[in-house]
């Protein structure tokens, strides 16, 4: 049973005949894809034989490879944001131009609570603080090699350095 775990992406080459009876044209791909990879290191044939539930074993495998997909989809991507992050750098730069307007500095209007856009500041300034420390620690979890090429966007004229 232990092997079960251990499966891992591979082109399978042996014809595997002998599990058409769990595989139909209804089967969804995953599932189908789970018998087969089964069925190539024999573990469908001894469960058979046993007279194992061989349905609760493929069942189990589906659950856990769904799992493994949301996870991957709600990984970290840098550019999935990157719009947004570009809206809110907007309006920072929409609070200093009104400030530059007033005449009054926007460190001041800041800290002297001039308006009540403040409140919007501080949500705008909170997202694009928490979106660079989640860039950074993900670039540290993810060094560059040496020699390697830095991939790079724009952000309002300013490159960025994915690693």
């Amino acid at each position: 049973m232990e092997h079960l775990w251990n499966i891992s992406t591979k082109v399978l080459c042996k014809d595997t005949t002998d599990h058409e009876s769990l595989i139909d044209w209804t089967t969804p791909t995953l599932r189908a894809g789970i018998i087969t990879q089964l069925a190539a290191i024999g573990l469908v044939r001894s469960q058979q034989l046993q007279n194992l539930d061989i349905n609760s074993v493929i069942e189990k495998t589906e659950r856990r490879e769904k799992i493994v997909a949301i996870s991957n989809k709600q990984a970290f991507d840098p550019t999935k944001g990157l719009n947004e992050i570009k809206v809110y750098m907007a309006y920072l730069e929409q609070y200093k131009k009104v400030s530059k307007d007033d005449r009054i500095g926007y460190y001041d209007r800041y800290k002297n609570v001039i308006d009540t856009s403040n409140i919007d500041l501080v949500k705008h300034k909170k997202i694009l603080t928490l979106y660079w420390e989640e860039m950074v620690d993900q670039a540290e979890k993810r060094p560059q090699t040496v020699g390697a090429s830095l991939r790079t966007r724009s952000l309002f004229g300013e490159q960025i350095t994915e690693g």
